[in-house]
């Protein structure tokens, strides 16, 4: 079974990623940055973008950090709520963090953000 992110539910272009960036609300966790922009119609399926900034270092540890952040959107996809864009954007803790750190602030981010349902008590 082909467990990979599907192209169509990736933000790649830059003109989109510029609007999510302005237009969007950014939630701050110790690891990723998330933007989030509501779309136009509530038909379409949630939609992300990876963002890895050159200062979280070269390339390989830039990737790296992209690959756990749309690991754990993948896993978590058919969880969220909404027909929304979101940005992910590794900060430069992200990378001597390790992916279970990064994978629990994700978390913790889609739940302000209401991606996900909260917690139960």
């Amino acid at each position: 079974m082909n467990q990979c992110l599907p192209k169509r539910l990736r933000i790649r272009q830059s003109d989109e990623i510029r609007q999510i960036l302005t237009a969007g609300r950014k939630y701050t966790g110790n690891h990723i940055i998330l933007y989030r922009l509501p779309a136009a119609t509530s038909q379409s399926p949630i939609r992300a973008g990876f963002l890895s900034p050159k200062r979280i270092g070269k390339a390989v540890k830039r990737n790296r950090v992209r690959r756990w952040m749309r690991e754990a959107f993948r896993r978590h996809r058919a969880e969220m709520v909404g027909a929304d864009q979101i940005l992910l954007m590794g900060r430069t803790s992200a990378i001597n963090a390790g992916y279970q750190a990064l994978h629990n602030d994700f978390l913790q981010l889609c739940r302000k953000a209401r991606l996900l349902p909260l917690r139960d008590p």
